[in-house]
Parts: structure tokens; sequence; C-alpha cells
């Protein structure tokens, strides 16, 4: 009756609660615990979740919509408006260390750079020294040679 597990547990314990699965997941509950609330192998689920394009879907809004109640509530922390205060009532400031790090995963500019670091070793750098300076010998005394050949002719 059905081709195997992934199957089997979508039709009977998956398709069933899917309101309940995307209420689970706005509300933060994680991929592995919605799996064994439904009694569901982790692999079933995740297997399910590839296979059915409309469970895939709605699993995908669920997690974008926390994604969306979750960036609220850091920006307005960030920013000192999501109206939290002190125990004297005083409202709280924005939480400069969250907006720094909310910047950074927004916006490219705040992203730390990447410092190149090259290691070396001076006696490599006067090998190559050495090197360019006796190459470019050769090619000043081999020019000198044609020029003194062409005012013997």
């Amino acid at each position: 009756m059905y081709a195997d597990s992934i199957d089997k547990n979508y039709e009977i314990k998956i398709k069933p609660f899917l309101v309940q699965i995307v209420e689970l997941r706005k509300k933060g509950f994680e991929t592995r615990h919605i799996a064994k609330a439904l009694d569901v192998p982790i692999k079933d689920f995740e297997g399910a979740l590839e296979r059915y394009d409309d469970f895939n879907y709605a699993y995908q809004e669920a997690t974008q919509h926390l994604i969306a109640d979750l960036s609220g509530v850091v920006f307005g922390r960030a920013t000192g408006t999501d109206g939290r205060c002190d125990k004297d009532g005083n409202p709280l400031p924005p939480d400069e260390k969250l907006a720094l790090e909310l910047l950074k995963a927004l916006d490219p500019r705040f992203r730390p750079k990447k410092e190149n670091t090259y290691t070396f070793r001076i006696e490599n750098v006067i090998d190559e020294v050495e090197e360019a300076r006796g190459r470019l010998q050769d090619i000043i005394e081999g020019e000198l040679a044609e020029e003194d050949g062409e005012e013997e002719n």
C-alpha cells in the first residue's frame, strides 16, 4: 500500500496534523522536536519534506513566519523600540552589540574585512632578490655588449 516508510509516516502521522505542525513551527519548535512529538523518525520527516511539495511549502512558510517574528524582536531590541523597561519603569536603551550584529548580517559594509597574511622567511626573500639582481645584471651586460658591438662596426 505504501512505497516506503516515508510515505507511510506521511500519510498516517504527518498529513493529518499539517495545521498543528505549521503552528508548532511558527512557535519556534525545531524539526527534530516536531518529528519526535509525532513519533516519526527524523529521516522520514525530512524525507517527507523533500518528497511532498505541499508539506514542504507549508513548513517553509511557517519557518519564514518564525524568522520574521524573530527579526522583529531582534530589531526592536537593537533599536530600543521593544518597550522593555528596567525595574524603575525607565525604557531600556538600544542594545548596541545586537544592533552591530544585525548590521553585519544585513549589510556587507559592516562585515569584518578579511586580512591577508603572508608568511615568509627572510632568507627566501634575499635569495629571490639576488636572483632578480643577477638576471637584471645579465640583461644589462648583454645590452652593453650589443652596444659595444654596434659601435665597433
